[in-house]
């Protein structure tokens, strides 16, 4: 049995619907969390504080949801971006955790993989 050749577009959306995938289950995750996360900041800060802290939680989850969303949108249609936003929404997902590290170098990976080239 012969094995059959990967080409560049498949893994690209594959990459891609696992990045969308992984951004809704990042953000599910965070709602989820949400209560246990104002509870957290409730203990360890002072009244003043404690909202800032919060919102600057919330708003850093929503950016990188947004990060991850925009790159797999990105991956997924293999629209053209300057090189410079590509690895700067990269930076962004690589950050955000443990899958997003995973994927955010799949991502570079096949960005600069050669077009009509197998695996």
């Amino acid at each position: 049995m012969l094995p059959t050749a990967i080409s560049r577009s498949q893994v690209q959306r594959i990459i891609g619907v696992m990045l969308l995938f992984s951004a809704l289950l990042y953000l599910l995750l965070a709602i989820v969390q949400m209560p246990r996360l104002k509870q957290s900041n409730d203990l360890f800060f002072s009244y003043d504080a404690n909202e800032w802290v919060f919102f600057g939680s919330l708003a850093t989850s929503a950016l990188f949801v947004f990060s991850r969303l925009v790159l797999g949108y990105i991956v997924y249609l293999r629209k053209p971006i300057a090189p410079w936003l590509f690895c700067c929404l990269c930076l962004l997902t690589l950050l955000s955790g443990g899958l997003g590290f995973v994927l955010a170098v799949a991502a570079l990976l096949v960005r600069f993989w050669p077009e009509n080239s197998e695996l």
